[in-house]
């Protein structure tokens, strides 16, 4: 693994989280293949296509808060491995803090997450995502 594919990977995950924790969800899906998958909650089957990871996420609970509540999205100690040419394995620690103004954060999901990358034209497209929440270990 080189440098700076690694050093793309980490700008990559920083683009689609800070989309994610400005709450542009139609824009996230697009960062997925068109045909990708999206394993969002232990026992359920992933979300397939866009559309349908979308629709999960308009549905998930998380994303109907209050709207004062911030969220922050932290990857790291991240292990990228080249499948093949075009395609990366990558594993991260994930943390998700919530915030609210006057208020303590706090931790709204512990976990790992593993993703399959694909390059594509020098940019990088999420085939499969799977969440682990450590509370469901």
């Amino acid at each position: 693994m080189s440098n700076d594919t690694y050093v793309a990977v980490q700008r990559f995950y920083a683009e689609v989280m800070q989309t994610l924790d400005d709450g542009k969800l139609d824009e996230f899906v697009q960062w997925f293949t068109p045909d990708g998958e999206f394993e969002h909650s232990q026992g359920s089957p992933p979300a397939r296509t866009r559309a349908g990871i979308l629709a999960e996420m308009l549905d998930h609970p998380s994303n109907s808060q209050n709207p004062d509540v911030r969220r922050r999205h932290w990857f790291g100690h991240m292990k990228v491995d080249r499948i093949d040419e075009h395609t990366l394995d990558c594993f991260t620690y994930a943390i998700v803090l919530n915030s609210k103004p006057g208020e303590a954060p706090y931790v709204s999901f512990s976990g790992a997450v593993q993703d399959v990358l694909v390059e594509a034209g020098g940019e990088f497209l999420i085939r499969r995502r799977t969440l682990v929440n450590d509370r469901l270990r």
